[in-house]
């Protein structure tokens, strides 16, 4: 397990105690819940994605770099009551961030052989989206008539679309040769499915009966394989959630 995933899940269970004993002779006997979330998602991830092809009958090579990461999030989901305070829910969620890709290349000298150039771009606009379905199981500990905190944890099924540095465009800046410049191709744009997994607590007041307002922290995290230039890479998604919203009991 990712160690940022191990220190939430410790932070969790460490939680959990102090909870439970706090815990009076109030029981969670609603039937489920609805809420919506707005928030961020953190992290930080990077990626590499190199790759070769042939000029002037020499090898070249580009090596383009990305750090991408969290943004905003969107997060709605609901549960229902199934035994006692365990209770089955799902949510969906949405975040997306936009990142730069430095790329540097190798260039080959039309005149001499194995005398290669080196240049360098900053290619812009590229952009990371995740679209999940969390499946959760929900133990929800009461505090008082309006106060309680659920503990979740389950499957994640993540929708990852990502642009990659599709091609870049070498451009001489004439004799003797000596330099070379890059500018800006096509962005290439992927998408795959991963299954990954979700873990979290919600805290929720009650204004009314019915509706309350919650904080929730949760940790997500899966893998996606897509396709370089030079082979598969691994995509990350997901990362530490935290926000605050509306829940609606019923």
């Amino acid at each position: 397990m990712h160690m940022r995933a191990a220190l939430v899940a410790v932070a969790l269970v460490a939680t959990v105690a102090p909870v439970a004993q706090a815990q009076s002779q109030v029981t969670w006997d609603h039937t489920g819940f609805i809420a919506v979330y707005g928030g961020a998602q953190s992290g930080s991830f990077d990626l590499t994605d190199n790759r070769t092809f042939t000029i002037y009958d020499e090898e070249a090579s580009l090596t383009g770099t990305q750090d991408y990461g969290g943004g905003g999030l969107f997060w709605v989901g609901g549960g229902v009551r199934v035994w006692d305070a365990f209770l089955v829910g799902a949510a969906v969620s949405y975040t997306s961030d936009k990142y730069n890709s430095p790329v540097t290349a190798s260039i080959p000298n039309p005149l001499i052989f194995n005398q290669p150039r080196t240049a360098a771009v900053d290619v812009g606009g590229l952009e990371h989206k995740e679209l999940a379905i969390h499946l959760q199981g929900i133990w929800m500990v009461p505090l008082g008539d309006r106060f309680d905190v659920g503990f979740s944890a389950g499957p994640s099924i993540f929708n990852v679309d990502h642009d990659f540095v599709g091609d870049v465009n070498v451009q001489e800046q004439g004799f003797p040769f000596n330099t070379v410049t890059l500018a800006p191709g096509a962005v290439r744009s992927e998408s795959k499915t991963a299954v990954g997994f979700n873990l979290g607590a919600e805290a929720t007041y009650g204004l009314t009966d019915a509706l309350g307002i919650s904080g929730f922290l949760r940790y997500t995290r899966a893998t996606a394989k897509m396709p370089g230039v030079a082979g598969d890479v691994d995509v990350k998604a997901g990362g530490t959630m935290f926000g605050v919203g509306a829940r609606l009991t019923f």
